[in-house]
């Protein structure tokens, strides 16, 4: 796969920056949004997530439409007359291995933060305007 672009070829501990562009965000693993519709709402909750790979499965489905069919064993390829079908299975288990990696770290940094500001998600729940606002 040397035609690949050196982006795509990254093994998976040289990432250093996962952007995930749905409306399901990485911190929802710890603080669900109440209000659906809006996706840059400031009302949350806490999260009901406790299972790493059913929280990546749930954050893989809403931003690539394609992951559950995968799963499945359903996607197929566009073009039928070029065989492609390792190239998909290996793109979708390095965007899955990089999508769990990247959640069982961020709740890994989350958890730290929180036993030493133990205070904070609950701040985080019930924001407070400023007082020089």
């Amino acid at each position: 796969m040397d035609w690949l672009p050196a982006r795509l070829r990254l093994l998976a501990q040289d990432i250093r920056n996962v952007h995930f562009s749905g409306d399901v965000k990485i911190w929802h693993v710890l603080l669900d949004t109440l209000d659906v519709t809006h996706r840059l709402s400031l009302e949350h909750a806490h999260a009901s997530w406790s299972n790493t790979d059913a929280f990546t499965h749930h954050l893989l489905c809403s931003c690539c439409e394609d992951y559950e069919q995968w799963k499945m064993g359903t996607v197929s390829a566009e073009d039928a007359s070029q065989d492609v079908a390792s190239l998909v299975d290996e793109v979708y288990s390095r965007l899955e291995h990089v999508t769990r990696l990247a959640v069982v770290t961020w709740r890994s940094c989350a958890d730290g933060l929180l036993a030493h500001t133990p205070l904070l998600l609950e701040e985080l729940l019930c924001p407070k305007p400023s007082a020089t606002a």
